[in-house]
C-alpha cells in the first residue's frame, strides 16, 4: 500500500509469501495472504487514495485481467472521492462566508442601536439643558445613563469603527 500511495504505481504479487518486495512485512505471513493487488486511487489532482484487495489465506491467484479491472474502478472512485473533498470544502467555505455575512450583519444593527442612543443622548441633553434642571440628581443620574448606553454597547459590539461620544 506504501509503495501504491508514494509512486502512484499499482502493485500485483501472485505469491506475496515468497516476493522480495513484502520480505519485511509481518503482515503477510501472519494472515498467511498467498495473492495480493494494490491500486492507486487517482484523481485530477494525483493520488488521492488506494484500493488493496488480497486473497487471505485462499490459494487464489490474481491475473493481469483483475489488476485492469480494479484499476479503472479505482480511476472512478478516486474522480468520486476527489469531487466529495471538494464538494465538502465548498459548504465549509460556504459556511464559513454566511457565518462573516451574519457577524457582519448584527455589527451593522448594534451600530444603528448605538447610534440612536447617542444621537437620543444628545437631544435630550440639548433639550434639558436648564440649568436650574443641571442640579436635580434625578437629571444627573438620568444623563450619566444615556451617555454609559452607547459606551456598554459598543463595547459589546467590539467594533473599532464605532465612535461614541
Amino acid at each position: 500500500i506504501g509503495e501504491t500511495l508514494g509512486k502512484g504505481d499499482a502493485v500485483l504479487t501472485l505469491d506475496a509469501r515468497n516476493d522480495s518486495r513484502f520480505s519485511n512485512s509481518a503482515s503477510i505471513l501472519s494472515h498467511e495472504i498467498h495473492s495480493a493487488m494494490c491500486v492507486p486511487l487517482v484523481g485530477r489532482k494525483g493520488v488521492c487514495g488506494a484500493i488493496y484487495v488480497d486473497s487471505g489465506a485462499r490459494m487464489i491467484r490474481f491475473s493481469e485481467d483483475d489488476l485492469t479491472l480494479l484499476t479503472a474502478i479505482a480511476r472512478l472512485a478516486g474522480i468520486a472521492v476527489e469531487n466529495a473533498r471538494l464538494h465538502r470544502h465548498a459548504i465549509e467555505h460556504e459556511r464559513l462566508a454566511a457565518l462573516g455575512m451574519a457577524t457582519a450583519n448584527l455589527g451593522h444593527c448594534m451600530k444603528n442601536i448605538v447610534t440612536g442612543f447617542r444621537c437620543g443622548g444628545e437631544f435630550l441633553a440639548s433639550g434639558l439643558g436648564d440649568t436650574a434642571l443641571q442640579n436635580d440628581m434625578t437629571y444627573l443620574r438620568g444623563i450619566q445613563h444615556i451617555d454609559a448606553g452607547p459606551r456598554h454597547a459598543a463595547s459589546f459590539v467590539l467594533c473599532d469603527q464605532l465612535v461614541v461620544g
